[in-house]
């Protein structure tokens, strides 16, 4: 099974380089990828980060929603996706 963190919108109090250095720590990305993920959600659009395990996406979302994102963590079953 795999796990999605996705953050479809944020509040007033975001920490924008906060943010951008917790997807680079959560994805691998470097600045400029990361930044425009969380240039893309300012824009309104939504963003997705997997991950393999459940307790590394909860953490995430924890995170991103103390620095003021919303995020909601899926659970996908690989057997199910083709």
């Amino acid at each position: 099974m795999k796990s999605v963190v996705k953050v479809d919108g944020y509040t007033r109090r975001l920490n924008v380089f906060a943010f951008v250095k917790l997807i680079r720590g959560a994805t691998g990305e470097s600045l400029a990828p990361a930044k425009s993920r969380v240039d893309a959600l300012l824009a309104g659009e939504s963003l997705e980060v997997a991950f393999s395990d459940s307790k590394d996406a909860a953490g995430f979302c924890r995170a991103a929603a103390d620095l003021g994102a919303l995020a909601t963590q899926f659970e996908i079953n690989d057997d199910l996706v083709r």
